[in-house]
């Protein structure tokens, strides 16, 4: 009978399942497709004993229910372990964990150095601009200071011009005298 062959091919699929799961690689990249090689046919094996489920109650055979029943819990079963087999380990996801927190530990010390960093950083350019506002007060002190000169300096001016025009103007005008009456 046709239902016959396809439950001895679900028989031998289940099989070929079973060796898959008994031979899986260490390599991370190798084990997650074959894991995922492994899904998809427990899928289609699946798919395969549900549809046969089906075909023994509409034909109402009863030979071989109990087998048929047997391979369900056979794909059950490898269900779980497949689950099992792809969770990660205690040992491998403490390991991460350390690996993470190790991880943390470095980036923190990194933050804590850059950040030492930049307050010697801000440390020295706040001194650097303490000396250069003295420098800046110095500079306007002196800046003050002549602008005083310059102010006296353009009042003596303002006095010496008062003081020696009329003077000049006078010995101008004596000198004309002299020689309008030398003549």
């Amino acid at each position: 009978m046709k239902i016959d062959a396809e439950l001895d091919q679900l028989s031998k699929e289940i099989l070929d399942i079973k060796d898959l799961l008994a031979h899986v690689p260490q390599d991370e990249i190798e084990r997650e497709n074959h894991f995922n090689i492994i899904e998809s046919r427990l899928k289609a094996a699946k798919e395969s004993q549900k549809s046969l489920k089906q075909e023994y109650r509409i034909a109402g055979s009863k030979s071989n229910l109990t087998k048929m029943k047997n391979l369900e819990k056979e794909l059950n079963a490898m269900e779980g372990t497949l689950k099992t087999m792809k969770s990660p380990s205690k040992d491998v996801v403490l390991g991460e964990i350390v690996r993470i927190q190790n991880d943390t530990r470095d980036s923190l010390d990194k933050s804590l150095k850059l950040a030492s960093d930049c307050l010697e950083v801000g440390v020295s350019t706040l001194a650097s601009l303490q000396d250069q506002g003295e420098q800046m007060k110095k500079i306007d002190d002196g800046m003050n200071e002549v602008s005083e000169r310059v102010e006296t300096s353009k009042k003596l001016v303002k006095k010496f011009k008062r003081w020696t025009i009329p003077r000049f103007r006078r010995k101008k005008e004596m000198v004309k005298e002299d020689i309008t009456e030398g003549k």
